[in-house]
């Protein structure tokens, strides 16, 4: 079982998760977000994982997704604080991959412009 709680406030807006974050709840917590970002984004979003017990392999999917749109991903204990960093260590990793991709791309891109005396 997953309990969400959300709090309003004037600069920012927190969603609470307390329970486990596997099976059917994870469904619960991506239909939260995407009705919370519907009415939103220009507030940030602090997701609370202290509350959290468990997160099976989905549950990790629908953090990393909610922390690739712009959430900041908090936890108290060992674990959570173990899953938030094997998040934000991934989409670190896929950014710089990423990054490194574009810069070699790019960089063949103006050679051979160079070669064709384009540059």
């Amino acid at each position: 079982m997953l309990k969400i709680t959300v709090q309003e406030a004037a600069d920012t807006r927190t969603v609470i998760l307390e329970g486990m974050l596997a099976g059917p709840w994870v469904n619960e917590l991506e239909h939260t977000w995407l009705t919370l970002i519907g009415k939103l984004l220009e507030q940030p979003v602090l997701v609370d994982l202290s509350g959290v017990t468990f997160v099976d392999a989905e549950g990790k999917k629908v953090l990393g997704w909610i922390y690739e749109e712009g959430a900041e991903l908090r936890g108290c204990d060992v674990m959570n604080k173990a899953i938030i960093e094997e998040i934000v260590q991934k989409h670190e990793d896929a950014r710089k991959a990423f990054q490194w991709f574009h810069g070699r791309r790019h960089h063949a891109t103006r050679a051979a412009g160079a070669r064709r005396g384009n540059l």
